[in-house]
């Protein structure tokens, strides 16, 4: 089987999952900077082998090139110290950016997966997880009592996932 180089811009549209990844780690883990920037460079030394040995677990099986591999992990350590810097001011709208972000990014692993093996190369089954993990994300934490920054953060997985369910949430929850 060939499996052929697509990901050769730095950015793409996995690039927000990546920022979004970078969340959870810094939200769930408790790591420090090195110890994200190890795994997300794990990963991404992995992913191209996983790529070729099981493409069906993959939206898209098509390997990585170096700039988008480096862009990659660049998205990871740009969402953890953005969710570090926001938990540490500890704000409810900060906590509301970060819970969206994190929700998001789960809810889009999910769809891609609940969604992926049913209906391999459908484009949008990951969107559909950006917005129910934006919805969940955008109703905890910091945005518990408001309903806008819920709507909000499902709106902004929805269409630009972990990073626009992260702005929307954070904005909805400050009005």
């Amino acid at each position: 089987m060939t499996v052929e180089l697509h990901n050769v811009a730095p950015l793409d549209r996995y690039t927000s999952a990546h920022v979004g990844f970078g969340a959870l780690l810094a939200k769930t883990t408790g790591m420090p900077w090195w110890a994200a920037l190890t795994t997300s460079l794990l990963w991404e030394l992995a992913e191209n082998r996983f790529k070729t040995v099981n493409p069906e677990l993959f939206p898209r099986s098509a390997l990585d090139s170096l700039a988008n591999t480096v862009a990659d992990t660049g998205a990871v350590m740009l969402g953890f110290a953005a969710a570090r810097h926001l938990m540490a001011k500890g704000a409810p709208r900060d906590r509301a950016a970060v819970d969206a972000a994190v929700a998001s990014t789960v809810g889009a692993f999910a769809g891609s997966v609940g969604f992926g093996l049913a209906a391999k190369g459908a484009p949008d089954r990951a969107r559909v997880g950006y917005g129910i993990g934006g919805a969940v994300g955008g109703a905890v934490g910091g945005a518990r009592e408001s309903a806008p920054a819920a709507v909000a953060g499902a709106a902004g997985g929805g269409v630009l996932g972990p990073v626009g369910a992260a702005l929307l949430a954070y904005l909805a929850a400050g009005a």
